[in-house]
């Protein structure tokens, strides 16, 4: 049996060389352009009432991205305010930043917060961001704006939560109305209750975090027989963290911290409310209080 051997021949004419060289310089072109913008990262709004709006934008190298940001001195202390030079636009709505939101994430990322004048209309807008020291667009992208509620009776409303506190990773119940269906449109928003009077809001946020668990209960109904929505989330364990240095020894080691938080439910904010993170050790500490003060008792009889 004879055992032939196939050579294959592949020649590729000046033509196809061609196409391939325009490929690959056109794809090279891409990435350089792609590498030398700002690229938006988010765009989702955060109160309706408030028409504030939530942005976290990434610049094309560290430079560039402090280029666009300036310090701010603030009264007579010895503190400092973050600003962006830049100017924002959605369709034809002119958005100004939210004192003391902006945070840089990263060597080249930002996220801050921003707040229009009027209403904007849902749909999709173009969103154009421009260095406002040159007067040139830096950015521009389409973003949509979600449908809302314009009803009194669908703003979100608290009645109570249960327990009223507890250590970080507890379980805490709340109950109210109009809390919706969907956790992704939902967020519980921490607040240091001495708030920020350099904010805009004069608040000045701890985190934010996502409920585990939205619906209704017929266990618990208002005085008119109304079934209450019920809402559940954890205590954020970083909420120990970030207040690490901000308890003072009697909350860190008795009676815990108080809190403010609200709830955004579609962008639509409820009342406020407090909520007390104890001290990890309180169970301990109660304990040993209880003796103290029981052997305080029994010596003095």
């Amino acid at each position: 049996m004879k055992m032939g051997c196939q050579i294959l021949d592949f020649r590729v004419d000046s033509t196809s060389m061609k196409l391939l060289a325009v490929l690959l310089l056109y794809t090279l072109l891409v990435f350089q352009l792609s590498a030398n913008s700002f690229e938006l990262g988010e765009f989702e709004p955060k109160n309706f009432s408030r028409e504030t709006y939530i942005l976290k934008i990434t610049a094309p190298s560290p430079k560039e991205l402090s280029q666009l940001m300036a310090k701010v001195p603030v009264r007579k202390e010895d503190k400092v305010l973050q600003k962006l030079r830049i100017a924002i636009r959605v369709g034809d709505t002119l958005l100004y930043l939210v004192k003391g939101s902006l945070q840089r994430t990263g060597l080249r990322t930002i996220s801050f917060e921003a707040h229009g004048n009027k209403h904007i209309d849902a749909g999709k807008h173009e969103l154009i961001i421009t260095d406002a020291r040159k007067d040139t667009p830096i950015l521009s992208s389409e973003v949509e704006i979600p449908e809302r509620s314009l009803e009194k009776d669908r703003q979100p409303f608290i009645v109570k939560s249960e327990p009223s506190g507890g250590v970080s990773g507890s379980l805490v119940t709340v109950y109210g109305y109009n809390f919706g269906n969907s956790i992704d449109k939902s967020y519980i928003i921490f607040l240091d209750p001495k708030g920020d009077k350099d904010h805009t809001y004069g608040e000045k946020e701890i985190t934010r975090d996502k409920p585990i668990y939205i619906g209704t209960t017929a266990l618990e109904a208002d005085k008119a027989g109304k079934v209450l929505d019920e809402m559940k989330f954890i205590i954020p364990r970083r909420i120990q963290t970030k207040l690490r240095n901000q308890f003072s020894f009697m909350e860190k080691y008795i009676w815990g911290k108080k809190l403010k938080l609200y709830f955004l439910i579609n962008h639509r904010p409820t009342q406020e409310t407090t909520i007390t993170i104890l001290p990890t050790n309180w169970k301990w500490v109660t304990a040993s209080m209880s003796l103290g003060i029981t052997l305080l008792f029994l010596i003095s009889i």
